[in-house]
């Protein structure tokens, strides 16, 4: 126990020297000065941000707070989560910018429905409260908010960004108001993604009960909020172009980027006045030169480089007098998360049912960040949502996954152009309604103005997995030649056909689509001379109907010139006479097809591009010509699913009611968009079975030359066949009707 007060008085000591430690280390953070990091807006320009960053990780700055504008509210925003300089290079190099500032979406996320009438337009104007409108902007959002959601996750939970691992604002620009508003509290990547609403490129964002756009309209470099923060220096980052020529305004948002720019010169200036460490990054790329990434990061490095010295002497004076930097450099991307409820937010409740199952994958617990982005693609290929964006958040401490849907308007008014040698030239319209009568049936009508003239139409339901329903009509005429023995065109045969349909279809993930049914059809085929005696009833209209079942299933990635997927159509059918219904064993005919198409990449500029094709026709009595198989002609969509394109033989130059063909094509992409593809058929197509033998068979090749432009596929082809002797010309221009 004598020992006692001595030890006391050493605990003592001990702990006063600590506190005292402590104090002096608290006192030193306190006395040295805060530094704020300020990001200018600037569109693809921004990625030179990245060398400045590397340059502040290696100085080990210490960063007390950020603020950024649009491209510079993105880079900052990350930087500020707490990522380092090289995941936001990762995070910026692993997108397709292409397709992220489009906003368009993968061909295997689009509905099949909208496949079939929606794949081949490329002028479409939208349709709301039943008259033509305007588009807001330019490109969809889905994209760059599913990147701002899947990076800013870590940090869902923080709704104060002064409780970021860095403090952060950016700003946005109230839409009706035209006011500047800080955002500083409230879902980071919303908040990110308001600041860089391009007017008129992208669509404005809800935000906090306003409609907000780019903040650089009014504020383009934040230095004064960021100072208002408690910063004492300005490092700055500047990506603005100081002077702009005519030849420099090469796009549209190029021009709103400069007419926008005029409000902002004042703001502009004084930022660049506060500012301690003012580094631009002049460039010749523009605010949309995203697919440059890799150029604009090397410029970015180079020009940040040249400032390394002087931030240096910076981090070195700043952190002796504190512990160095605090901020944490190495978040890592989040690749699932914990939810324990899905929520749908906006809509009507048929919008609701219509997205819960498309998230029947998608259970409690910690879920995969790709599968709730693939669920999101796949509700948004439905065409029935102009904006779909989630949220992960906190409610009564449960995580809670927040769908937000904004339904689309009422449709599109849709306009094509083709020609080729088989159908003439035409040109397509479409009206397209989509959520009639406030449930989800759609509504489609092509009409085909031209020498071979159509009129097809659908409304269908679209129940995903589960049973829909579908009423479709098609009405269409077109003619082709017939060819004697040594192929010769005698004649000219024409096919005029009202027809119409009803269906149950089930389809599952937008790619594969099952249906079961019946059909009427009001057919008629005629001859202008040299009338084949064989066909009987020739020049009547005859009334038939059919049951059929289909299969379909589609993942090619593009309509023109694809380089991955499948295409596996399957149809079988049983059709009879209507005046002969109780006579059906012996007016009635049977038959059934398969097409199978694959598109192998091998190489990034070569695609091998196998299928087969294999038909089986058999009829009581009375054969209906137009259920034969008609072979020849280049075109992949015709106006009757039984005509089959065989390399080097004209339009139908060949009936047959048994047929099996392979295929295989050769496609090289030469240069971008511009192809070269070797094709080659083989097979036997004949009207008696006893003829299906191998010494009846056929066979065609020759070589496509082809650009996929902005209305569609244009293609010259040059084909032979062992079926005559002679070269067959083909051209093609748009996309097929």
């Amino acid at each position: 126990m004598k020992y006692f007060p001595n030890l006391c008085l050493i605990l003592f000591l001990l702990i006063t020297l600590s506190l005292s430690g402590q104090n002096d280390i608290a006192d030193s953070e306190e006395a040295r000065s805060k530094v704020g990091l300020v990001l200018s807006g600037g569109g693809a320009k921004g990625f030179a941000y990245i060398g400045l960053l590397k340059v502040l990780d290696e100085v080990n700055m210490p960063i007390d707070y950020i603020g950024g504008t649009s491209i510079g509210a993105i880079v900052g925003g990350l930087y500020a989560v707490g990522y380092s300089a090289d995941t936001i290079e990762y995070i910026i190099r692993s997108q397709n910018w292409e397709k992220v500032i489009s906003g368009s979406i993968d061909r295997k996320y689009l509905a099949y429905e909208e496949r079939l009438f929606s794949d081949k337009y490329k002028l479409n104007i939208p349709i709301n409260n039943n008259k033509i409108d305007v588009k807001s902007s330019i490109a969809g959002s889905l994209h760059i908010d599913l990147l701002l959601q899947r990076f800013f996750l870590p940090v869902a939970h923080i709704t104060d960004f002064n409780k970021l691992p860095t403090p952060f604002v950016c700003v946005g620009t109230d839409l009706i108001t035209g006011k500047e508003v800080e955002l500083r509290s409230g879902n980071l990547a919303r908040a990110v993604r308001a600041s860089m609403a391009i007017p008129g490129f992208f669509p404005e964002v809800e935000y906090n009960g306003k409609y907000l756009i780019d903040g650089g309209v009014v504020d383009n470099y934040p230095v004064e909020k960021v100072k208002a923060m408690g910063a004492d220096i300005i490092i700055g980052g500047d990506v603005q172009a100081k002077r702009m020529n005519i030849d420099d305004i090469s796009s549209l948002p190029v021009m709103f980027d400069h007419i926008i720019s005029f409000n902002r010169a004042k703001i502009n200036n004084k930022g660049i006045n506060d500012t301690d460490y003012y580094i631009h990054f002049d460039m010749d790329y523009d605010v949309m030169s995203f697919a440059h990434f890799d150029s604009i990061i090397v410029i970015g490095e180079r020009i940040a480089r040249l400032h390394y010295s002087e931030l240096k002497h910076l981090a070195d004076s700043l952190n002796a007098l504190s512990q160095g930097s605090s901020r944490e450099k190495q978040r890592a991307i989040t690749d699932s998360i914990l939810i324990s409820e899905i929520r749908f937010e906006g809509g009507n409740k048929l919008h609701k049912k219509l997205a819960e199952g498309f998230f029947k994958n998608v259970d409690e617990g910690y879920v995969s960040v790709n599968e709730i982005e693939r669920s999101i693609k796949y509700l948004y290929g439905t065409k029935s949502f102009s904006e779909i964006y989630y949220t992960n958040s906190l409610y009564k401490k449960e995580p809670v996954l927040t769908v937000n849907l904004k339904p689309s308007g009422q449709g599109d008014l849709s306009a094509g152009v083709h020609f080729d040698i088989d159908y003439g030239g035409s040109i397509l319209a479409n009206i397209t309604l989509r959520n009639l009568f406030n449930t989800r049936f759609k509504f489609f009508t092509d009409v085909v103005l031209g020498e071979d003239p159509r009129v097809k139409a659908q409304i269908v339901l679209n129940n995903g997995y589960k049973p829909g329903i579908a009423i479709e009509t098609d009405i269409y005429s077109f003619d082709f030649s017939q060819y004697d023995s040594i192929g010769k065109a005698n004649s000219t045969m024409q096919y005029e056909n009202i027809g119409g349909s009803v269906f149950i279809p089930f389809m599952f993930r937008n790619s594969f689509m099952c249906r079961v049914g019946a059909e009427y059809n009001y057919f008629k085929y005629s001859q202008d001379f040299n009338k084949d005696t064989t066909l009987l009833l020739a020049g009547v209209f005859r009334s038939y109907t059919s049951f059929f079942g289909a299969v379909n299933y589609d993942t090619r990635n593009r309509l023109s010139f694809p380089t991955s997927g499948w295409d596996i159509e399957f149809n079988a059918d049983h059709s009879f006479e209507l005046d002969h219904f109780y006579e059906m064993r012996n007016y009635s005919q049977y038959s059934f097809y398969l097409k199978c198409d694959t598109y192998i990449p091998v190489l990034k500029w070569f695609t091998f591009q196998p299928g087969v094709f294999g038909g089986y026709l058999k009829y009581n009595n009375k054969l209906y010509i137009q259920e034969t198989f008609g072979l020849g002609g280049v075109n992949t969509s015709n106006y009757n699913d039984k005509i089959v394109p065989f390399t080097g033989m004209r339009f139908i130059e060949h009936h047959a009611n048994y047929a099996a063909i392979a295929r295989a094509k050769l496609q090289f992409e030469v240069y971008t968009d511009f192809f070269v593809t070797g094709v080659f058929d083989y097979g036997v197509a004949v009207k008696d079975k006893s003829a299906f033998v191998a010494k009846n068979a056929m066979y065609g090749y020759g070589i496509k030359f082809g650009y996929n432009s902005i209305i569609g596929p244009v293609e010259a082809s040059i084909l032979e066949s062992s079926e005559h002797h002679f070269t067959v010309f083909y051209i093609n221009v748009g996309f097929w009707f």
